[in-house]
């Protein structure tokens, strides 16, 4: 999924939910509610289709160590439970 197709998806998506706020009609309500399912669906896509291309690059075998942690972080995210500072106050 192209990022400029999301772009113009999310512009159509704002202007007929401004056009809605204008008028308060539900056939604007409607046309604004498939659209924004649409700009959701494709935006799910992209985010599915980016991390399969991670975990295909994460399953090559010239990866190097640090490659690797880089891509897995990319993908699990880097969570850390840490304790906070203690403060004198």
């Amino acid at each position: 999924m192209s990022e400029w197709l999301i772009k113009k998806t999310l512009k159509k998506r704002n202007k007929l939910y401004k056009c809605h706020m204008r008028t308060n009609e539900d056939r604007h309500y409607a046309a604004y509610r498939a659209v924004n399912t649409e700009v959701n669906m494709k935006i799910q896509m992209a985010k599915q289709s980016y991390k399969e291309n991670l975990i295909k690059r994460l399953e090559e075998q010239k990866n190097t160590p640090h490659r690797f942690w880089k891509i897995a972080k990319e993908i699990y995210g880097n969570k850390k439970d840490s304790i906070p500072t203690l403060i004198d106050g």
